[in-house]
């Protein structure tokens, strides 16, 4: 009986710490997927305004830290500043696989920011 209430107990503290690690990662991605939104607009604004290049656009968006994608458009910055014979669409597969590695998006997600170039 004793063994039966210690097997129950485990279950419930497994389940516990299995519920908060899912739900700290569904925040983490939902937080993700509206940071990417917000940075989608942005970009969008500012192409549609005219008033910057794509490299001062990359580069705005590398400095704003709180976003996760800060280093991916670091690289995008330094691709399109250092490599004058590659075009923007080789940059970007180079370095897709950070927004990969570093953040919580599917592969859907990832796909639709590289069609969008």
């Amino acid at each position: 009986m004793q063994i039966k209430i210690v097997i129950i107990g485990i279950l419930v503290a497994c389940s516990y710490l299995i519920g908060e690690y899912i739900s700290k990662a569904y925040t983490n991605r939902h937080k993700q997927v509206n940071d990417l939104i917000k940075i989608l607009e942005i970009m969008r604004m500012d192409l549609h305004f005219g008033m910057y290049t794509l490299e001062e656009i990359f580069e705005r968006l590398s400095l704003k830290k709180e976003y996760f994608t800060h280093k991916f458009f670091m690289q995008l910055k330094y691709g399109l500043t250092n490599n004058t014979e590659k075009i923007l669409e080789d940059i970007l597969n180079d370095n897709i696989s950070i927004l990969k590695k570093e953040t919580y998006l599917q592969d859907k997600e990832v796909d639709e920011v590289k069609n969008l170039y």
